[in-house]
């Protein structure tokens, strides 16, 4: 079946904007469920103005885990194949199609393996990209990631990517507003750098309450939180930085779904 009908299917259940905000109202069962369905439905003739170019046509499993990938990005591999009830015989070949046409990237954070959303996947669907500045696919995909988890939290009222700071042009990955009317600053770590000290040091006296690096897995959090420690700060400010680790953004927001 034609993407545009595979989301406009989906769609159909619950009117929303895309897939993106139709996996934030829905349970991860209840939509892999929904794309199994509508994959699996008689394929009509493609109109001129729907079809792909012959060599991005996906097989009927790999688009089947395309949409998946979109609207449920915080699911690990592994978790994708039982969800979508796919034997390892069959995940394994839609993976590798995927990533063969640059559609998704394997990205291992902490110990979980997951696929990260090309813009290439976005358009080959028929979506609006959710990355803001796409400086890498690792760096987007991890700041989509923390979005989604920091609004999972009912403290949280919204979190932004790519807010400015002050008016030299500076800009902060991402920005929650909480409930109570304080401000928290998020810097995502793919990579420990040497400007991580820099970056927290533009965040002060911006009026957050909290500055939290986010890091791919210990080893980086580690690196950071010693660069960090290292880097001179008043005790004032040192005491509302943090370093945590993505994969426990994760495993909490699972916490507040349930």
């Amino acid at each position: 079946m034609d993407n545009r009908l595979i989301i406009k299917k989906a769609l159909e259940v619950t009117p929303y904007e895309n897939l993106y905000e139709l996996a934030n109202s829905v349970s991860e069962e209840a939509m892999s469920q929904q794309a199994q369905k509508t994959v699996e439905k008689p394929v009509p003739k493609k109109t001129e103005n729907t079809s792909h170019p012959k060599e991005d046509i996906l097989s009927k499993n790999a688009n089947l885990l395309a949409c998946h990938v979109v609207s449920s990005p915080d699911i690990t591999y592994k978790r994708r194949g039982e969800l979508l009830k796919l034997s390892m015989r069959k995940l394994g070949p839609a993976k590798e199609e995927l990533v063969s046409k640059e559609m998704v990237m394997e990205l291992e954070i902490g110990r979980g393996l997951f696929l990260a959303p090309t813009e290439k996947l976005y358009q080959y669907l028929g979506l609006i990209c959710p990355y803001k500045r796409n400086v890498s696919i690792e760096h987007s995909f991890m700041t989509l990631l923390a979005q989604l988890c920091t609004e999972a939290d009912p403290l949280v009222q919204k979190s932004r990517i790519e807010m400015p700071v002050g008016n030299i042009g500076h800009t902060i990955d991402m920005v929650s507003n909480l409930t109570n009317g304080q401000r928290i600053a998020w810097e995502i770590t793919c990579n420990c750098k040497s400007n991580v000290a820099s970056h927290a040091a533009k965040l002060k006296d911006k009026g957050f309450s909290k500055i939290v690096f986010v890091c791919r897995d210990h080893n980086i959090r580690k690196s950071v939180q010693t660069i960090l420690a290292d880097a001179g700060f008043e005790p004032e400010f040192y005491s509302i930085i943090e370093c945590v680790l993505l994969g426990d953004l994760i495993n909490k927001k699972k916490k507040f779904n349930k």
